[in-house]
């Protein structure tokens, strides 16, 4: 047995017979290790480094909970566990040493993160981290993409040499989508990032398509028009080309979901089974609908005032549902949602709005409200105001510029790009220094001594440097 602060120490060694860097337990029933985050945290997905050369036997079935309560103990009903149900995963074979990333499927809030063994085994980690929602990529160990969503950089995905190679990736459900990053161990052009049900969707800003060997390529999926899809489609068009793609990111418009806090109400039932409950139960299958008449309405308390940026809407494509919903924050109307767009509906508030309950409603006689999902959020991670926010979009050594739709990568004042490299397709060609003491007017009648990116003028030998000079 070894200390269970060792899974959380840093160092990520799997080698369990160095005994430095490895927790275990001895072999029993419903093992289980917890860290206690020291407050109430947010949590998105964990990171789990299992033992290496080892343990074959060892493949079995996990579990991870976040919540606010101590539950050291198994319950005699799985569904008796108080907090949260992060995932219920399956290891074949931990003999390996690459680690697992495990996402909640939505962020949680809780203390307290267990990991647990549903039978009679040693639960052996070697190193734990545990991750909020800032950095939730939602096309991280989705179906069918491999190597290019794992979250190996060191994996690559390769399509060989065809006419309009392209990777598609399965959100499962149709998402907003702000950041598409992209990293590759091979340059390549004329890289385009499509959301939607299609290849022929919406494009995802870049300037100019190029992935440069082990840079990451940042394609921002930019506000005010909302980009959402089932589907990412990284796509060379127009010709025939291969595609190598070590790792995919993409990243989500939402962050906090505040409806899971709330309780829910509406005007009346169409069918028994249809409550109030149905339209935050995380299930977009589930669907509630009042019945036809004047003025119906859904609402949702989340419990305490909260400062609203956006409320979703899920309405359902099997349901009779009415043209226009009224989405009010207390009662402030923070906007109206159309619903011929049956799939999702964006409503944002601008500016934000602060408030406890949100109603949804509709105006008139014989009307109905049918809903399958709302979530609700205060914080909006749109792509960027100004594109050039972007850490990601020019090397260090040049300036980005905006441009309306896109951007440009220039060389900072005192550089210049480099003469001999004619191919356009370098991104971006490299900047030199400029010799500015090559000018005859950069220090006239003194030394000129070139720095990098600038210079500096020095007096003549005999000569001192006029305090009163402006230079």
């Amino acid at each position: 047995m070894q200390s269970s602060s060792r899974a959380v120490d840093g160092n990520i060694d799997s080698r369990f017979d160095d005994g430095k860097s490895c927790s275990s337990t001895t072999q029993h029933c419903n093992a289980w290790w917890r860290v206690d985050l020291g407050k109430l945290e947010y949590v998105a997905r964990v990171f789990i480094q299992f033992r290496y050369e080892c343990c074959e036997s060892e493949a079995a079935h996990f579990m991870i909970h976040v919540g606010s309560y101590l539950e050291d103990h198994y319950p005699l009903i799985v569904e008796e566990f108080k907090n949260y149900v992060c995932s219920n995963f399956t290891v074949a074979n931990i003999s390996h040493d690459k680690g697992w990333h495990v996402h909640c499927g939505r962020t949680l809030i809780g203390r307290y993160v267990y990991i647990r063994l549903s039978e009679k085994q040693r639960l052996t980690l070697c190193e734990v981290y545990v991750y909020s929602e800032d950095n939730d990529n939602i096309a991280l160990a989705q179906p069918d993409y491999t190597q290019a969503v794992d979250g190996n950089l060191q994996t690559c995905h390769v399509i060989a040499s065809t006419f309009e190679p392209y990777l598609r990736i399965d959100l499962l459900h149709v998402r907003p989508v702000a950041l598409v990053h992209i990293f590759s161990n091979v340059s390549m052009t004329d890289v385009a990032v499509v959301v939607g049900e299609q290849l022929t969707g919406e494009n995802c800003i870049s300037s100019n398509g190029i992935i440069t060997a082990n840079v990451l390529k940042e394609y921002v999926c930019n506000n005010p028009n909302r980009i959402k899809g089932r589907y990412v489609f990284i796509v060379i068009p127009n010709k025939t080309a291969s595609l190598t793609l070590c790792e995919v990111q993409v990243y989500a418009v939402y962050e906090y979901d505040l409806t899971w806090m709330g309780s829910a109400s509406q005007s009346s039932s169409f069918a028994p089974v249809m409550t109030a409950e149905e339209a935050f139960d995380e299930d977009r299958v589930t669907c509630t609908a009042t019945k036809e008449e004047t003025n119906p309405w859904w609402k949702i308390d989340l419990g305490s005032d909260h400062s609203v940026s956006e409320v979703v809407i899920y309405p359902g494509d099997t349901l009779p549902y009415s043209s226009q919903y009224d989405v009010f924050i207390d009662q402030q109307l923070c906007g109206v949602a159309n619903t011929t767009d049956s799939q999702l509906l964006s409503v944002i508030c601008n500016p934000k709005a602060l408030g406890r309950v949100i109603t949804i409603n509709c105006t008139g006689a014989n009307k109905m409200v049918a809903l399958c999902e709302v979530e609700v959020y205060a914080n909006v991670r749109v792509g960027y105001d100004d594109i050039c926010q972007s850490p990601y979009l020019c090397h260090s050594d040049h300036v980005c510029n905006n441009s309306g739709a896109s951007y440009t990568c220039e060389c900072r004042l005192g550089y210049r790009s480099d003469p001999a490299s004619t191919d356009d397709k370098l991104d971006p060609s490299p900047c030199l220094d400029v010799d500015e003491c090559q000018s005859s007017s950069a220090c006239p009648n003194l030394i000129c001594n070139n720095t990098i990116g600038s210079y500096r003028c020095e007096c003549l030998p005999g000569f001192l440097r006029d305090s009163g000079s402006p230079k």
